[in-house]
């Protein structure tokens, strides 16, 4: 895009459309607001049971306790990794499940 020059401004010194400006500092924000949702997101580690019944299942596995972890996105101090660790040695479980991506 050519920029737009204003007749009050000095020749050659290039002027930004007013849309483009506008459109930069939304990018700006935005990039800024995601990655404070980003951040306060890795900190939310909860903590829910589902009970599930499954039909015929064999005896041996009646009342087995799976832990599923998913999509941590820990940030890259670690910040929330302890909380996290604290928090899974609290549960009692049999087997455990990672999915998702840890990134």
């Amino acid at each position: 895009m050519t920029p737009l020059r204003d007749s009050r401004e000095r020749p050659g010194t290039p002027r930004w459309p007013s849309r483009a400006r506008y459109a930069l500092a939304a990018a700006v924000v935005g990039g800024a607001a995601l990655a404070a949702y980003a951040w306060w997101e890795s900190t939310q580690a909860q903590v829910v049971r589902h009970r599930v019944v499954v039909p015929d299942l064999p005896p041996g596995l009646d009342g087995l306790r799976v832990l599923h972890i998913s999509d941590t996105h820990f940030p890259a101090d670690g910040a929330s990794l302890e909380r996290f660790a604290e928090l899974i040695a609290e549960l009692e479980y049999d087997i455990v499940f990672a999915t998702g991506d840890y990134v």
